[in-house]
């Protein structure tokens, strides 16, 4: 089977995040070719709609209750099972080659390629490509953006420094360790999950795993400051967010008194999200955290003209 000349993505998002945010989220994608991004927002008044739309390859849904219901959902559900319906509203509706679904703060890092070029490695019976988790971290000592990468449990245990007791489990990682799927479209779903698409046979559809050695991860920036952490706590905890141990931690701190308990939430967040220099020179070793020269604020410049105010990370 020949291979077509250009290849199309269209992805997914349900989101409600700052404006900064969204804006570095969308123009990532524009810069990497995708055809069409739905946004899904859940707050309906959200502030960036006005913005995000003047983009050709933005369209929005405003998350109402009627749209909710419109779609087979409940305004009440838990966020996740909102979001799995949405995914899939949205892959069910897909014209394009290929869907994607990611949270806002997931980048597909191609290593200089937009998706175009790189699917033009994927071999043409691959139903899937899976993206190799990679989640940012903040390294003192160390210049540039770092990521962490999945290790197994042992590893972590024996190597991970003092968050290896909340991070084992998630092979190192604060978020998922699964990575997302990018899948192509025209299959019959049953359901559209975050990681990845369910069959109507129930069964995944999964295909080839893409990582370091293949110039292509999902960078996870499950680390935007200690701000944003903590505006987001409540949310993360309700959405599964955090490993296990993490959120018991979190629950014995609710019962301290409240300066007490600021204190403890940051100190939670310091060792979950930072990596001394040991650690971070014992697991660049392992290949379990890496180096990438990327910038993800620098083209909200040049897709939203006037509207990029950092060019950090």
């Amino acid at each position: 089977m020949t291979k077509r000349m250009t290849e199309t993505v269209q992805m997914a998002t349900v989101l409600r995040e700052p404006l900064e945010q969204t804006l570095r989220f969308v123009s990532w994608y524009c810069e990497l070719g995708v055809e069409r991004i739905e946004l899904f927002f859940d707050d309906p008044q959200d502030p960036a709609i006005e913005l995000v739309e003047t983009r050709p390859e933005v369209r929005v849904h405003r998350c109402t209750a009627d749209f909710w219901r419109g779609i087979g959902a409940q305004p009440d559900m838990a966020f996740v099972k909102r979001q799995n319906a949405a995914l899939t509203f949205a892959y069910r509706g897909a014209k394009a080659d290929w869907f994607l679904a990611v949270d806002s703060d997931e980048f597909v890092y191609l290593q200089g390629r937009n998706f175009d070029e790189f699917l033009r490695s994927v071999p043409d019976d691959a139903p899937a490509v899976r993206f190799c988790t990679a989640e940012h971290v903040t390294t003192p000592g160390h210049g540039g953006n770092w990521f962490r990468l999945p290790l197994p449990r042992a590893v972590i245990r024996q190597n991970g420094g003092a968050a290896a007791f909340y991070l084992a489990p998630r092979g190192g990682l604060v978020g998922h360790a699964d990575g997302k799927s990018l899948t192509r479209t025209g299959f019959d779903v049953f359901r559209v999950r975050q990681h990845l698409v369910v069959g109507r046979d129930r069964k995944p559809i999964d295909g080839i795993f893409v990582g370091p050695a293949n110039g292509a991860m999902l960078l996870h920036f499950v680390d935007n400051g200690y701000d944003r952490w903590r505006a987001k706590l409540a949310w993360r905890r309700g959405s599964w967010g955090l490993p296990r141990r993490a959120s018991a931690r979190l629950d014995e701190i609710d019962r301290f008194p409240a300066e007490e308990a600021e204190r403890e939430y940051r100190a939670l967040y310091d060792l979950l999200h930072q990596l001394e220099p040991e650690t971070c020179e014992k697991l660049e070793g392992l290949g379990g955290v890496i180096r990438l020269d990327v910038d993800t604020h620098g083209q909200i410049d040049r897709i939203f003209p006037g509207h990029g105010n950092s060019n950090q990370g």
